[in-house]
């Protein structure tokens, strides 16, 4: 992560090794990882294809990457009316995040990479919202548009009334290395 505030949560939790660092320039060799899984990011590290070949990059032949990222469904009528009282609270039609076209024709790009995607799953899993501390997660790791407070703000009173979950539509797909290698995209600067 890029993030020292993340690398800190983490390192209060007990995970580890950790390591700051941009995910378009891994601090990895080539070809040493038997497998890279990216939650939730996905979504907001540019340029997206530096990102895909990185992680082709530092996988073994035959390497597995895992990489969850929102989507619009499946999603139940009574978890898109909260999602509506949450996007008028952020004051948005719909959460945007920079790779939403490149996401868009996934498989097609990881191809280029040399992943070859085995498996997509999209799943509705539940995030409890118990209190301000849950709800105040929850509002961050939708990466409101802008990043007000007041609006972010809006949004975690939102969420902190629901009482019990929301549900969250999550795309997981896992994708192997192929055999041949991998192709490095062109040079560009990024951001995790």
């Amino acid at each position: 992560d890029v993030s020292t505030g993340e690398l800190g949560r983490a390192a209060r939790a007990g995970i580890g090794p950790l390591v700051q660092a941009d995910a378009t320039r891994l601090p990895v060799a080539t070809a040493t990882a038997g497998a890279v899984a990216c939650s939730m990011a996905a979504m907001l590290v540019e340029p997206f294809d530096t990102l895909l070949s990185e992680v082709a990059r530092v996988l073994v032949p035959g390497g597995v990457f895992v990489a969850t990222i929102p989507v619009d469904g499946p999603l139940r009528v009574s978890d898109r009316l909260r999602y509506l009282h949450l996007l008028a609270a952020l004051r948005v039609v719909r959460l945007d995040y920079p790779n939403r076209a490149e996401l868009a024709e996934l498989h097609k790009r990881m191809a280029r990479h040399g992943l070859i995607v085995v498996a997509d799953e999209r799943r509705r899993f539940s995030y409890p919202t118990a209190d301000e501390a849950a709800a105040g997660a929850l509002v961050r790791s939708l990466y409101p548009p802008g990043g007000a407070a007041h609006r972010a703000a809006a949004g975690i009173r939102v969420a902190r009334r629901w009482r019990g979950c929301i549900v969250r539509p999550l795309l997981r797909t896992r994708s192997l290395r192929g055999q041949t290698g991998y192709r490095r995209a062109p040079p560009g600067r990024g951001r995790a």
